[in-house]
């Protein structure tokens, strides 16, 4: 399945009402989360720039004759939407990385930048669907650090729906790396994801599985990948 993320717009989504079985518990910096996706702020300065245009052709339209008053309204009202629209885009970032599910992700390419994400897209108790998806991540944008092909990325993803056949349509994962700088909370769910059994272990052995050369896309695994002496045979 192809994917057409780009590296420079942010994988945000809201999900589809899942709860995440390892939550990320990743605390926003905006300052480094604009660095690696500076689109983000522009988007934000284009909602605000597009409702001053909205309010200012309504104030127009309705044909007041004070321009003072109508001046100060297209302010006060322009200023409010656009702190409650930048409010609740910050708020569903915020909400993608402390609840969403922390999923163990590998650098596979530094030209481009690659990562490959391993996460179970279940969204049925009981039931696994193990799955690779393979994205640009800006990690040249990452200030104080340098990656090569190997390395481990903690991520946090939410699920899009609808859950059909038991399971979700796509994830989509945030580089921590990418939103945070605190070293304590990228090593914090780093060390916890060589505990799980969605973890590091089974990204290793899903990694078998996924196409050579490295191609942007969602890919469906085995579940013997869960297994850690499982092989390719």
């Amino acid at each position: 399945m192809s994917d057409s993320t780009s590296r420079n717009e942010p994988p945000l989504n809201t999900g589809g009402g899942s709860i995440a079985s390892l939550p990320g518990r990743i605390l926003l910096k905006t300052v480094v989360y604009d660095r690696c996706y500076p689109q983000y702020r522009g988007k934000r300065l284009l909602s605000q720039l597009s409702i001053w245009v909205l309010l200012a052709s309504a104030f127009v339209l309705i044909g007041t004759h004070n321009w003072i008053l109508a001046a100060l309204g297209v302010a006060i009202l322009s200023m409010a939407l656009a702190w409650w629209w930048s409010g609740v885009q910050r708020t569903q970032l915020k909400s993608h990385l402390y609840h969403g599910c922390a999923n163990p992700a590998v650098v596979v390419s530094t030209q481009p930048y690659l990562i490959a994400v391993f996460a179970d897209i279940t969204a049925t108790p009981g039931v696994k669907f193990p799955a690779v998806k393979v994205l640009p991540a800006p990690l040249d944008l990452v200030q104080g650090r340098s990656f090569a092909v190997g390395d481990h990325i903690p991520t946090v993803s939410t699920y899009q729906g609808p859950a059909t056949e038991g399971r979700w349509t796509d994830f989509y994962p945030i580089p921590a790396c990418c939103a945070t700088n605190e070293t304590r909370a990228l090593d914090r769910l780093e060390n916890t994801l060589h505990y799980e059994e969605e973890g590091w272990s089974a990204l290793e052995n899903a990694l078998i599985h996924v196409p050579r050369p490295y191609a942007p896309g969602l890919y469906p695994m085995p579940v013997s990948v869960f297994l850690k002496n499982h092989s390719a045979a």
